[in-house]
């Protein structure tokens, strides 16, 4: 065999390699729990340092396969906030715990009808500000992966428009581009996972209230996220 025909085996034995179908096909009645934690930094001109708040909620998640999608029913079963003083000075921190949501999503894990069946009880800017939080609309992902219409391989990459995160004082929420890249497989527990990384960057304006009166919010974000998402189920096993 000649050096040239050598090549040329290994050219095509490399464009032959299967890609991976990525879609969301979970287990009807599949039931997951997932732990979420965010913290956020507000920084105000007027104040010494900024105001921090911080949250850990755990939610229990019961799937429906319907006809072309999924409903998941979330409740939040565990929930705790911890805030800056300026904050938790103006009355007791907001809590999701109890509170349950429905939400229709399409086989790429795209929000396509979403609503709060049983809302948390509350008021005040921290209220609102988490209930924003919560909301989702026609177009959100899912955590913030929307999976690949087309197949795929390690190494592939594709783009998605989805919607900007909330901002207090803006009803109009923007698109933003998230490119979104299959860097590899790993296996964990007998379970094949495809490490996927997201990255989007986003800038918006908004106003809300503060323990000192009504104040802009200017937002600039870079954000980069890795998810481990189950190969067979579509499911996000972790994001980090």
């Amino acid at each position: 065999m000649t050096i040239s025909a050598v090549l040329g085996a290994v050219a095509l034995f490399a464009v032959s390699a299967p890609a991976d179908t990525l879609v969301l096909a979970p287990n009807d009645d599949q039931v997951l729990k997932y732990k979420t934690t965010s913290e956020t930094t507000i920084d105000v001109d007027a104040l010494p340092e900024p105001l921090e708040i911080s949250s850990v909620n755990v939610s229990e998640i019961k799937i429906e396969v319907t006809r072309g999608g999924f409903r998941f029913t979330s409740t939040v079963v565990e929930s705790s906030t911890e805030a800056s003083e300026m904050i938790t000075a103006q009355g007791e921190l907001p809590s999701a715990l109890g509170s349950v949501m429905e939400t229709l999503y399409d086989p790429q894990g795209r929000v396509v009808k979403s609503e709060i069946v049983k809302m948390p009880e509350g008021e005040g800017m921290q209220f609102d500000m988490m209930l924003n939080g919560m909301k989702r609309a026609k177009g959100d992902s899912m955590m913030g992966l929307v999976l690949p219409k087309d197949s795929v391989s390690a190494g592939d990459s594709w783009k998605e428009k989805v919607l900007a995160p909330p901002i207090p004082g803006n009803e109009e929420r923007e698109d933003m581009e998230v490119e979104y890249t299959f860097k590899s497989i790993e296996e964990k527990g007998g379970v094949r996972l495809a490490v996927i990384l997201a990255e989007s960057s986003f800038a918006g304006s908004g106003e809300a209230e503060s323990p000192i009166g009504a104040m802009d919010i200017d937002i600039e974000s870079k954000t980069e996220q890795t998810f481990w998402v189950d190969m067979k189920t579509g499911l996000i096993h972790k994001i980090s």
